[in-house]
């Protein structure tokens, strides 16, 4: 707030101040403003960057600013409401609801993808997941994907609380005492959809085993797949999602959207040690604390998408489409990746990161790598954080058969959820 009042005070010395005089405020038209989940972009890279890349390309200045949001909710909120953004990065079901709402700018592909095509670029797996939303990417530039699972403690598998062998298979794990001791050990995301995802998936592990070729492996088949999709869209199921929560509450630590990857790098701060998290931010906290894991269960889980979209009201539209190109670059797509802690879509730029990775592993393993420069021999057990981290950062064919990506609620069922949530579930 106090940053906000100088900055405030400075724009109207330089406004009201002696004539002549230069302010050091960048008008708005000069101005690109970014709202973005916290930690997501290498924001040192950009800020420096994409005016040199902007100015390279169309001979004018621009300022990059920065703002953020906690949740999708909150973010469709304050756009809702006249929030000044430029662009954003909602996730997946909330991208497909803003384009229903009209508050989404088609991407000028002449800018964006110029000589470009979209099958040169990503991953084929993305473009099969995010294929079947009818114009998702004619509004949208995917940025990070990954998925749901369970991060957890690599000194409670030392100490014996938990084993490798048994631990967050199964969606149970989140939902019963068995694995949590009896006690609160679980940090559950403060995020109405996610939570609802898992609850209604672990609600129906019986009939999703029925639809498998084996429920021992998961092996999956379309009609498994068709139904996942459903479940973690299905408004129908969200009184007995809600039950569901409210009884694991007893076992929950904390409900939290962001800060809980920062107390998993302090590996002793509280009694709690596994809990649900998005892949990019078990990525983040491995970044400091390699003696963490993370299991993506069973019966399969969301692949979340978020995606840079431009705002219908954008007031600087010349600047946001060509940062979507900006965010193409390979150069700009490794910088990025590499601060989030997570995959990009981007093939090429996926590629090199993984090559990069396992000659990183290989040189530390080799003793080629100094002490502070090593990364995967930090771990207490370094092969199985190197293949689980691997697995994580690039889930394979057979992680990708059994998730989905979810579908956006109706307002109504959004509203619904929403205030179940808030009332059942974390209060």
């Amino acid at each position: 707030m106090k940053k906000r009042i100088v900055s405030l005070i400075l724009c109207l010395t330089a406004v009201f101040g002696a004539a002549g005089a230069l302010g050091g405020c960048t008008p708005r038209e000069n101005t690109l403003i970014i709202c973005n989940w916290n930690d997501y972009l290498d924001e040192s890279y950009v800020k420096n960057e994409f005016p040199k890349f902007y100015k390279e390309r169309t001979g004018r200045r621009v300022k990059v600013k920065y703002t953020y949001f906690d949740t999708n909710e909150d973010m469709l909120f304050n756009v809702q409401n006249g929030a000044d953004y430029d662009v954003v990065c909602p996730s997946d079901y909330m991208n497909e609801r803003m384009q229903k709402l009209g508050l989404l700018e088609k991407l000028d592909k002449d800018i964006v993808y110029d000589d470009l095509t979209a099958e040169e670029l990503y991953e084929p797996a993305m473009l099969e997941i995010v294929g079947a939303i009818d114009g998702w990417l004619d509004y949208a530039l995917p940025y990070i994907w990954g998925t749901l699972g369970i991060l957890y403690r690599g000194s409670k598998v030392a100490d014996g609380a938990i084993t490798d062998e048994t631990a967050f298979r199964s969606w149970e794990s989140m939902f019963t005492a068995n694995y949590s001791g009896g006690g609160k050990k679980i940090y559950m995301k403060k995020s109405e959809r996610d939570a609802f995802a898992v609850a209604n998936i672990y609600n129906n592990t019986a009939q999703l085993s029925g639809l498998t070729f084996g429920f021992s492996d998961y092996t999956a088949n379309p009609a498994y797949m068709t139904r996942l999709r459903e479940i973690m869209s299905e408004e129908s199921a969200i009184d007995s999602s809600m039950d569901t929560l409210a009884a694991q509450r007893d076992l929950v630590f904390k409900y939290e959207v962001d800060g809980g990857k920062a107390d998993f790098v302090k590996d002793n701060n509280n009694d709690a040690y596994y809990g649900l998290f998005w892949s990019c931010d078990a990525g983040y906290a491995m970044a400091e604390n390699q003696n963490l894991y993370y299991e993506v269960p069973v019966e399969g889980s969301n692949v979340w998408m978020d995606a840079f979209v431009v705002l219908k009201n954008a007031k600087n539209m010349d600047a946001a489409q060509h940062f979507m190109r900006f965010l193409l670059e390979e150069e700009t797509a490794m910088k990025n990746a590499e601060a989030v802690g997570s995959s990009t879509p981007l093939k090429k730029t996926a590629a090199d990161l993984s090559a990069s990775l396992e000659a990183q592993y290989e040189a530390e393993l080799a003793g080629e790598v100094g002490d502070d420069e090593r990364f995967f021999t930090n771990s207490d057990r370094p092969e199985a954080f190197y293949r689980m981290y691997m697995s994580m950062m690039f889930p394979d064919a057979d992680l990708l058969s059994r998730c989905a990506m979810m579908r956006d609620f109706s307002q109504a069922g959004s509203d619904k959820l929403r205030t179940e949530f808030t009332r059942r579930a974390t209060t």
